[in-house]
């Protein structure tokens, strides 16, 4: 049992640092004037097929998918999540990859509001105060920005991206369940893919030579393998062994993280105060997936960037359904309360 725990637990700081990396190649990429449409059809489109391939090793047969989620799924990854994706990496042109991680780390507490709003659960005082402590924790992020100044149009960006991403997983919560988290990142990364393709071909933005730079490819190999495919695969085989609390819970070290691969490959810096703003907020946001409070969608890791990426399937499925664990997928056990994670949302 002991190593379960210590297995699993190594898993979910994996998937968390594979996430992490996300935020790093996208400034990388960037730089490169690759742009960030070209950059995301690429990263989403490589991501499917090897979601696909691995969904196929599992035995996992794609026309036996229920129809309804699985248009669902195709529908939020052309739609929202694509969107939500560019917005991120947007971002990323204007802000510091360290200070965007930190923000997108609100989105539980905004999933918290709009599930609230929509009265599929009542807030409690632990939650209240745990948004107002998230977002007080923010602020102070936001008090002085990477070097002394903040730009405005990053932190719109951000935000925005933060907002989207929230309602995504609100909206996920449709077919969790019904979906293996492999099938859901392959349908969801179709879905992007193409989205993204389709929309950088009518405005211009698609510049499909820019990926023969050695350079550019790298970064969009290491983006849907690491930080897309193994990132989502991994969380889900640590979250068979250590559940879905557990797992939410460490998942939280991701802005760490990303805080310290921006460091050394960016050469950005949190001030003291900043830093502790950033403790401030991942403490709101343990306060808000603290035991007893189920979130009104799945795990969700997949997405791209940030605790966020970032960049996961809302599904919950046994443990056999990953590439780390046993046969081919078997009908899951009655899930306990599910947890949000924080997991990239680009």
């Amino acid at each position: 049992m002991l190593g379960m725990h210590v297995r699993g637990t190594a898993l979910v700081v994996a998937s968390a640092a594979s996430f992490a990396l996300m935020s790093i190649l996208a400034k990388d990429a960037s730089a490169l004037d690759a742009g960030v449409t070209t950059i995301l059809a690429g990263r989403f489109l490589l991501a499917a097929a090897l979601f696909t391939a691995l969904a196929g090793w599992r035995g996992i047969r794609l026309r036996a998918l229920p129809v309804r989620p699985a248009l669902i799924a195709l529908a939020l990854g052309g739609g929202i999540y694509a969107t939500e994706s560019a917005v991120y990496f947007s971002a990323l042109t204007h802000i510091d990859a360290s200070i965007a991680s930190l923000v997108l780390c609100l989105y539980p507490a905004v999933v918290l509001v709009l599930a609230v709003g929509l009265r599929r659960e009542r807030a409690g005082v632990r939650q209240v105060s745990a948004l107002v402590l998230a977002l007080a924790g923010a602020l102070v992020v936001l008090s002085a920005g990477a070097g002394g100044q903040l730009d405005a149009t990053g932190l719109l960006l951000t935000l925005s991206s933060t907002l989207l991403y929230a309602v995504y997983v609100t909206c996920a919560d449709t077919v969790s369940g019904a979906l293996d988290p492999l099938a859901f990142g392959g349908l969801l990364s179709v879905g992007a893919g193409s989205a993204l393709l389709l929309s950088g071909t009518v405005t211009g933005r698609l510049h499909p030579a820019a990926l023969a730079d050695p350079a550019v490819a790298t970064d969009v190999v290491l983006m849907a393998g690491v930080s897309t495919v193994l990132a989502v695969t991994a969380f889900f085989a640590g979250m068979r062994r250590i559940g879905a609390t557990g797992a939410s819970t460490i998942a939280s070290v991701e802005p760490v993280f990303t805080v310290a691969l921006a460091a050394v490959f960016l050469g950005e810096t949190l001030s003291p105060v900043q830093a502790l703003g950033g403790l401030v907020v991942l403490a709101g946001i343990l306060l808000v997936q603290a035991p007893g409070h189920a979130s009104p969608g799945g795990p969700v890791a997949l997405g791209g960037s940030s605790p966020a990426a970032r960049n996961a399937p809302p599904a919950v499925t046994s443990p056999d359904s990953l590439p780390w664990d046993g046969p081919p997928a078997r009908p899951a056990p009655a899930a306990p309360a599910r947890a949000l994670t924080l997991e990239p949302a680009c």
